[in-house]
């Protein structure tokens, strides 16, 4: 029997106990998740997104709708573009925001939690 990863069940009592120890997530997997549930983690960043969730929107739509100052919501927006959960495109003087695939994804499994 193999010894227990970190003081747990022995790898074979697992296998049993949940089926193959091969269909479990890759490491990759895994911290691409927490990355994406990092970056939702902030109450601020996830009234932001969430706003976004209903349509692309610009800063200055975004500051009225979260009562911030322009330089706080493209704090936040940076943070999202740097984790790829929002995309942006020029639309004239105004730069446009959504959500990607990914800030979709997060966003389902954040609103999951909000009531």
């Amino acid at each position: 029997m193999n010894s227990p990863p970190h003081g747990g069940l022995p790898t074979e009592a697992i296998a049993l106990k949940d089926g193959p120890v091969d269909s479990a997530p890759t490491v990759k997997a895994f911290t691409q998740a927490a990355h994406r549930l990092d970056a939702v983690s902030d109450p601020v960043r996830l009234r932001i997104l969430w706003w976004l969730g209903q349509g692309e929107r610009s800063v200055t739509d975004l500051c009225g709708l979260v009562h911030m100052r322009q330089q706080a919501v493209t704090h936040h927006l940076n943070i999202a573009k740097l984790r790829r959960l929002v995309a942006y495109r020029r639309q004239g003087r105004y730069t446009l925001y959504r959500l990607t695939d990914a800030g979709q994804e997060a966003m389902t499994a954040a609103t999951m939690l909000i009531r």
